[in-house]
């Protein structure tokens, strides 16, 4: 039986905390905008979106030349997934004020979310030039290059985000990906040795994302598949049961701890687990895992004289 796919790379796009991710720079000219600027982070931070949009909209009437409000009021459309409006906010910060990365970043994410990854990208690239320490930046392109199957541009990216940022979880974690990545290409060009080191790659990366984010659950579970590559089958059932302990409704890791249960020849434990998978499988897995289970068996029978023999063998050795 062949082992279920990982989950795939999920597009993380960070949300700003607004009021925080501009230093305002209080004048006399635009004293009060700054004194919106504090008040609408404070909306935002207890997530009242529909006041902090009205007092942002209400200032940028007042003050319609202070970048930081057109990017303040594009995060809080962001954050309501009004992406079409918030582009244009941001635009407009961009041109009063070409010289805050923020802006350029807030920008690529809502085209991230449009799947507009072309200009999204060209975002990411001019933050990062504005400021080559944004982390966030350097991850979200990262993102980019790994759909565009870039997977070396991504692979540099992930690990300039975490040279900056040693906590950041996501970026640990689509390592371990590209490592996985890089080990089915090692498998395929019947490089051994290319397909045990990314494997081990692979489950050091996501021992870091997970020592980091306990309850990181897909990365518990692709670890699980790491370790299964690796014929390292208890540490596989380890993760596996983790990763339903924290997602009692994870499916694949249900499968994939059966299949580890059929590795270790304790069919008994691979017929339960594949029985409760079973309960809400699709029907096409459903067809393949019946038969499988109908011969676990005559699998099971044919391991105990396995066992039989050795055992005696043993015996008269002894």
């Amino acid at each position: 039986m062949s082992i279920s796919l990982k989950k795939p790379i999920s597009y993380f796009v960070s949300v700003m905390v607004a009021g925080l991710i501009l230093a305002a720079v209080v004048s006399a000219q635009h004293e009060a905008s700054d004194s919106i600027m504090v008040f609408s982070g404070e909306l935002i931070s207890n997530r009242q979106l529909v006041e902090a949009e009205s007092v942002l909209s209400e200032a940028i009437w007042d003050d319609s030349e202070y970048a930081p409000l057109y990017i303040q009021r594009g995060i809080v459309y962001g954050m309501q997934t009004k992406f079409s409006q918030a582009i244009p906010d941001f635009t407009k910060g961009i041109e009063l004020d070409p010289k805050m990365p923020e802006a350029f970043y807030s920008r690529g994410l809502a085209y991230t979310k449009t799947n507009d990854f072309d200009n999204a990208l060209k975002d990411y690239n001019k933050a990062i030039e504005l400021n080559p320490e944004y982390a966030d930046a350097y991850y979200n392109r990262g993102l980019i290059y790994y759909r565009n199957a870039n997977y070396d541009g991504a692979f540099d990216d992930f690990t300039k985000a975490v040279q900056l940022n040693s906590r950041y979880a996501k970026a640990y974690y689509n390592l371990g990906l590209i490592n996985n990545t890089r080990a089915a290409a090692a498998f395929n060009a019947k490089d051994s040795l290319g397909y045990l080191e990314n494997y081990k790659l692979e489950v050091q990366n996501y021992d870091r994302a997970i020592s980091i984010d306990p309850k990181y659950t897909d990365a518990v579970y692709n670890r699980g598949l790491a370790f299964l590559k690796l014929r390292e089958l208890e540490k596989a059932e380890k993760d596996f049961k983790r990763a339903i302990f924290l997602n009692p409704k994870f499916r694949e890791a249900r499968f994939n701890l059966g299949v580890t249960y059929e590795k270790m020849r304790q069919y008994g434990d691979a017929k339960k687990q594949f029985e409760i998978y079973l309960e809400n499988a699709p029907e096409v897995d459903s067809l393949r895992v019946k038969e499988l289970i109908e011969k676990f068996p005559q699998m099971e029978k044919w391991q105990n004289r396995i066992d039989s023999v050795n055992a005696a063998e043993k015996t008269k050795s002894d």
